[in-house]
């Protein structure tokens, strides 16, 4: 049909002088009655004709998880309740799809490939629909680490320095946390047990490393002189305890310090010349050894 057409919105401006105009990205803001007129060649104008335009709102979208997350993790994705609506989750891998009908779906033992884009499609009761996304990050578990250590494999001896060389959370025996690398000086039989560490990279820890750490006993070394105070080339006897037999015995100034020929056994006789310092190392069965002191 020919002639102009004049189509009035519900605010009462024009809106168009088309026949058949179109509304681009329609919101519920141009809802209304919408009247039309037609004017012919000879300058007729119509009655108005009337439409009423309803448009629906889009649900509302969110797309949410819990990222980022480690290996072995349970993934949660959420997005806003839309009364009567329906959901449609969709992940982004193709060899391991994922899909839910959900509104907060969950996905456990979560690896590393379902990292990237999720998706949710929301339709509401009027069939809108609206969608969003979220960047899933999965990331990788560190592998269980090495444990260095002076005491591996034998053991050190009770009094000694007990160290851990390598990076870590460390758990004693006794329940104390170290950041590694640490000692413990003048470590006891206590400290004994099983060490575990773990190492923590991106917010994820690995399984725990485990090492059994042995303190060896120490003897407890004493020197003794039957006389302490004698005349310069006078003879006493020293005698050291507390290592079992194994004994080696020394002085400050060897050459003026009279020891004997055989100076390893616990009890020997002296003739110094000079006031004179002795020094006697004891070892035990488990080559843990002591050191005392005697001055003559």
């Amino acid at each position: 049909m020919g002639g102009a057409y004049e189509w009035v919105n519900p605010g009462g401006n024009v809106a168009s002088t088309q026949q058949n105009p179109c509304i681009v990205n329609a919101s519920p803001a141009h809802n209304g009655v919408y009247t039309v007129y037609v004017t012919n060649a000879n300058g007729c104008r119509s009655l108005p004709a009337y439409v009423t335009i309803q448009v629906n709102p889009l649900p509302a979208v969110d797309a949410t998880s819990n990222s980022p997350l480690c290996e072995g993790q349970t993934l949660v994705l959420s997005t806003p309740m839309v009364q009567g609506a329906t959901y449609s989750w969709t992940g982004p891998s193709a060899m391991d799809p994922f899909y839910s009908t959900q509104r907060i779906p969950t996905r456990s033992n979560i690896q590393l490939q379902h990292s990237g884009t999720h998706e949710v499609i929301v339709t509401d009761a009027n069939g809108c629909t609206a969608t969003d996304t979220v960047q899933v990050q999965v990331n990788p578990q560190p592998s269980a680490p090495s444990i260095l250590s002076n005491a591996i494999p034998n053991g050190i001896c009770a009094g000694q320095t007990l160290c851990f060389y390598s990076s870590g959370n460390y758990i004693t025996p006794s329940g104390q946390s170290f950041a590694g690398p640490f000692c413990i000086p003048n470590a006891q039989l206590s400290d004994a047990g099983t060490f575990t560490s773990t190492i923590t990279i991106n917010g994820c820890s690995s399984p725990p490393a485990s090492e059994s750490i042995t303190i060896k006993p120490s003897p407890d070394v004493q020197a003794i002189a039957f006389d302490t105070l004698i005349n310069s080339g006078d003879t006493t006897v020293l005698k050291a305890t507390g290592a079992n037999s194994n004994y080696q015995w020394s002085a400050i100034n060897p050459a003026t310090a009279g020891l004997p020929p055989n100076q390893a056994i616990p009890q020997i006789q002296v003739s110094p010349a000079v006031t004179t310092t002795y020094m006697v190392v004891g070892t035990n069965t488990n080559q843990c050894s002591d050191t005392a002191y005697v001055t003559v």
